[in-house]
Parts: structure tokens; sequence; C-alpha cells
């Protein structure tokens, strides 16, 4: 799955949203309390990785890989939200 993800296969990407979507929204969900936040934070997760495809390690796990996209993109939206907290209070 991984060798044909790299090279742009949608069958590939869309196996792994499949098999892995309720899991990065329930880790997003967990962190933000906030339903509608972890349904963004899933969807800006695949994009980040079907953008960064290429890089992919083969000698790293798929779901280690995903799960830094996940956190790179958790980590992004709370300084977003600290922004907005701090412009509107």
């Amino acid at each position: 799955m991984l060798t044909n993800l790299k090279e742009g296969d949608h069958q590939a990407f869309t196996d792994a949203y499949d098999r892995w979507k309720q899991k990065v929204y329930h880790y997003c969900l967990k962190r933000t309390q906030d339903p509608e936040a972890a349904k963004d934070l899933t969807q800006q997760s695949f994009i980040k990785l079907w953008r960064y495809r290429r890089q992919l390690d083969d000698s790293i796990s798929f779901e280690r890989q995903l799960f830094q996209k996940v956190r790179q993109v958790y980590l992004d939206w709370l300084k977003k939200e600290a922004q907005y907290r701090k412009h509107f209070s």
C-alpha cells in the first residue's frame, strides 16, 4: 500500500483513508473535545498525507508516518486557536 500511495494511486489512498479515518478522528476528538474540529483535522490530516505522499519512507510504518502528520495538523490548529483567543480576548 505504501509504495502505491507514494506513486499516487488513488485507490491506495482511499483504502488508507477508509482504514484509518476513525482512529484519526478519535485521536483528534480526544484532544479537541470538539466533534466539528475533529472532523476538520481528520480531513486536513489526510490532505496533508496526500500532498506529501512522495516523502513517505518505506522503512517507517505507515501508521507512524500518518500520525506524525496528524500531530502536526493538530499543533497547527492549537497555534491558530491560541492566536484567535488572544485576538478576541
